[in-house]
Order: structure tokens, then sequence, then C-alpha cells
């Protein structure tokens, strides 16, 4: 009889409690670690869209200024969601729309809680731009040259700042700067 009872608690498998304690506390360090690296590469993600969604819609207004053979504008929007119109300022934090005439071809609500969008050289700030029907070269609104630099940084996060460039032929590139420049 104890032959037996000996023999079923041998054959009894499972982990002690601390074992059980000492694997939490490693997940939980794990977390801790990866958990802040997790937010900041969020952050970045949503500088990385917001970036990549202007250089996208100036290079859909000059495709469809192309191949439409129309003038397509781009401008920015208060509130792009409720209405078409081009706000009075050149604030592009908050969105911007695409305009074949007065119809929306196309709207972006950005996310200014998040990312903040300015130019690089105030002085060549803009309300809107307009893309030619035959090159698709861009120009200002109401005529004259453009050549303007977009710079996007998170709000809260120190990271690297993202550019998006408008050429005059309409060309519409984003880059990175080498340095840690935008201040949380």
């Amino acid at each position: 009889m104890i032959r037996q009872v000996t023999a079923s608690l041998r054959k009894q498998v499972g982990v002690t409690m601390v074992e059980l304690v000492i694997v939490m506390a490693i997940i939980g360090l794990l977390a801790a670690i990866a958990v802040p690296n997790i937010m900041e590469f969020i952050k970045t993600s949503r500088v990385s869209a917001q970036t990549d969604a202007l250089v996208n819609t100036f290079a859909l207004a000059r495709l469809k200024a192309i191949s439409d053979r129309k003038v397509i504008t781009v401008c920015a929007s208060d509130d792009p969601d409720a209405n078409d119109n081009c706000s009075a300022g050149t604030d592009w934090s908050r969105g911007w729309v695409v305009k074949d005439g007065a119809v929306a071809i196309s709207r972006f609500k950005a996310n200014a809680n998040s990312v903040q969008i300015s130019f690089t050289d105030p002085a060549k700030a803009f309300l809107s731009v307009d893309f030619s029907k035959s090159l698709g070269s861009a120009a200002l609104t109401g005529g004259g040259a453009i050549e303007a630099n977009f710079k996007f940084c998170g709000k809260g996060l120190e990271h690297k700042e993202q550019y998006v460039s408008l050429a005059p032929s309409g060309r519409a590139v984003k880059s990175v700067s080498a340095n840690v420049t935008c201040p949380k």
C-alpha cells in the first residue's frame, strides 16, 4: 500500500510555485523593456503614414491632372470630413482636399493631435497648389512657382524629422533627416 502511494506521487508532473513566479518575473521584465519601444514605434509609424499620404496625394493629383487634362488643386482643409472647402490658412496639420474645380476627388484627415506639419521655410508656406493639365507641373494657385518642403514631427516624440519636398515639376519626394531633430 505504501509502495502504491509513493509510486503515484512520483508520477505527478507539474510546476512548482517558485518556478511559476520566476517565469512571471521574466515575462514582466521583458514587457517592461518592450512597451516603451513599441509606443515609440507606433508614434513614428503615424508620422510616416501621414508623410506617405501627402506624397501619394500629390502623385494622385498630378496623375489625375495629366490623364483627365484638367487642372487639379490640392489644398489645406480645416475639416476635410465635413466639407470640400480649402482653409484660409497654411496649416496642413488637420488635413487636405484634392479638388477638380469645386468637386472634391479625395480627402485626407490628418491626426493633428499626434503629428505636426509645418513648412521648413515659413515664407514659402502656401494655401493650395494647382497641377497643370499638360505636364502635371505644380504652381501656386493664382500663379507663381512653387518649391516647398513640408516638415513632419510627431508630438511628444523625439525622432528624426521627415520631409515632403514638392518640386515645380509636380514631383513629390519623401526624405528623412539624418539627425534626431524633432523636439519632444
